[in-house]
């Protein structure tokens, strides 16, 4: 396995923030300039998937797919990751791999609702004992092709950075190499 570079840009927003959608397409849109290689962007968000592959290809046309096979070795793949996992060994490894929002799973969701009430009765931090494991096992199905080729992770949620548990993701997603860009 070879070591992949995991960028994080400075004072990203939040995914709360009514100006989040907005910064992160211009993100994406200079991400790709800079690349012009096969660039992966995931998102769990149906809202944030569907308004990113619409203002891509708006932009760049059919380069952009969204979670069908790419025609083109220049394009942008836009998927969610259960999407990407099910399917990452059917393309080229991507050169750029491109996160606006973490993996974390809905806590409404009627089976993680269960859990998180167990953790919570039973006095335990729901969050790090449960929440965090899952978005981080997630992530390190998601980047296994960036390992073979060594390419680069580009996260854009800011709890990256904003939350004290973002150091423990990232240190659990290894081998890699993180930079934090002005």
């Amino acid at each position: 396995e070879k070591r992949f570079l995991i960028s994080i840009p400075q004072r990203q927003m939040l995914p709360n923030n009514p100006l989040f959608l907005e910064l992160i397409i211009k993100q994406c849109i200079q991400l790709f300039l800079s690349h012009k290689e096969f660039t992966v962007i995931l998102s769990n968000s149906n809202d944030l998937k569907i308004s990113l592959a619409t203002q891509l290809a708006s932009r760049y046309g059919n380069l952009v797919s969204l979670e069908t096979f790419p025609k083109n070795k220049h394009s942008i793949l836009v998927a969610s990751y259960d999407w990407w996992i099910k399917n990452q060994f059917s393309f080229q490894s991507p050169d750029l791999m491109i996160i606006p929002l973490l993996p974390i799973p809905d806590i409404t969701d009627p089976i993680n609702e269960k859990t998180i009430s167990y953790h919570f009765q039973n006095s335990k931090d729901w969050f790090r004992d449960f929440l965090l494991p899952e978005t981080i096992n997630i992530l390190d199905k998601a980047v296994l092709p960036l390992r073979k080729n060594a390419g680069q992770l580009v996260i854009l949620d800011g709890r990256v950075s904003n939350r004290q548990w973002g150091k423990e993701l990232l240190n659990k997603i290894q081998p890699s190499k993180v930079v934090k860009q002005k």
